[in-house]
């Protein structure tokens, strides 16, 4: 019968920390090229360095790593994502891959409202997705705020961000469904090729993916 290709890092990052010492991941990545499966992983780590002769040998089917990137700015990133490695490390690890022939490309989301969603950053982040070797880029413009979340969440943002608080609460009120606001007009305006690289394929997967994604408008 027809095998299909395994996801992991939906719910939850398959090189959270505790990976470097148990290997789970790992693991299951052996289990999953002995029995001829597909892979694709979605990660903020770079970590999965660790299994590149593994995912190579999956690859004989299909793998393909995403690395998730909201920000092009280190310092951000390591406020936002404090226990994940920062952006530029998430680069350099999909630039090896890239390098070694793996498919790989950048997971741009969630885009925070207000810190990440200005048109420099978005910008910022496909540019440096081409240039480290990005063979596509999964993109989805709204965050929710669902109710334990949003308490968290605003506690973590009176801390780091004093004041942007407010302008999450005129935006959401008490609703929690994705706020999308300029997030599509932003991308829009990355994936606009400079002169001269109409025909580069880089370009086509954006617009693919702007295609593809009705909340990318």
């Amino acid at each position: 019968r027809m095998k299909g290709v395994i996801g992991t890092g939906s719910m939850n990052d398959p090189y959270m920390p505790l990976e470097e010492k148990y290997g789970l991941t790992r693991r299951a990545l052996e289990v999953i090229d002995h029995h001829g499966f597909g892979v694709h992983v979605n990660t903020k780590s770079d970590l999965v360095l660790r299994d590149a002769d593994l995912l190579l040998r999956i690859n004989r089917v299909q793998a393909t790593v995403a690395f998730s990137v909201s920000t092009a700015d280190d310092s951000l990133s390591r406020k936002v994502e404090p226990g994940a490695p920062p952006t530029s490390a998430r680069l350099a690890a999909l630039r090896a891959l890239a390098g070694r022939g793996l498919p790989v490309g950048i997971c741009m989301m969630p885009i925070l409202p207000f810190l990440e969603d200005t048109p420099e950053n978005i910008t910022a982040i496909v540019e440096l997705a081409v240039a480290n070797g990005a063979s596509f880029i999964m993109s989805w413009f709204g965050m929710s705020m669902r109710d334990r979340q949003r308490e968290y969440f605003y506690t973590r943002l009176d801390h780091l961000f004093p004041g942007v608080r407010a302008r999450y609460e005129r935006a959401y009120g008490e609703g929690e469904h994705p706020f999308k606001g300029r997030f599509g007009q932003s991308l829009t305006e990355a994936a606009r090729p400079p002169a001269g690289a109409e025909q580069d394929p880089m370009w086509e997967v954006i617009r693919a993916c702007l295609e593809k994604d009705p909340h990318a408008r």
